[in-house]
């Protein structure tokens, strides 16, 4: 199932560079973490994201790919979040099936391919419940 995630993910990740809100999101998290939260100040963002994105760069780089990386991380990793929720609550087949929705749902592959805080709001929502 996660091997399933992670290549659907992967998938066009170099598709093209980046757009207006991921090169936002690049431009912030190349600053140092004392500035990105200045920044933030100023921004309806929370920061955790970006200071996550800041220490990615340092180890992947910060390339289009390597950026988008972080959240694929974050998408895989709801998936598995949203098997070990489902079994725990509802067993086996259930867990199984939600983990396999979302592992092929068109709108969380997306937003796991993006330089945006979408797919780890997704992993802290699961991980919180």
């Amino acid at each position: 199932m996660l091997g399933l995630a992670l290549g659907l993910r992967l998938l066009g990740l170099q598709r093209n560079e980046l757009s207006f809100d991921e090169a936002f999101s690049a431009l912030v998290a190349s600053a140092s973490p004392t500035e990105i939260l200045a920044e933030l100040n100023n921004d309806s963002s929370p920061p955790l994201y970006y200071l996550l994105l800041y220490l990615w760069r340092a180890v992947a780089g910060s390339g289009p790919a390597a950026l988008r990386g972080l959240s694929v991380l974050c998408g895989v990793t709801a998936v598995f979040l949203a098997y070990r929720l489902g079994r725990r609550l509802w067993g086996a087949d259930v867990a199984w099936l939600g983990a396999l929705l979302l592992a092929v749902s068109p709108l969380h592959i997306y937003y796991s391919q993006q330089v945006r805080p979408y797919a780890l709001f997704v992993l802290l929502a699961l991980g919180s419940l």
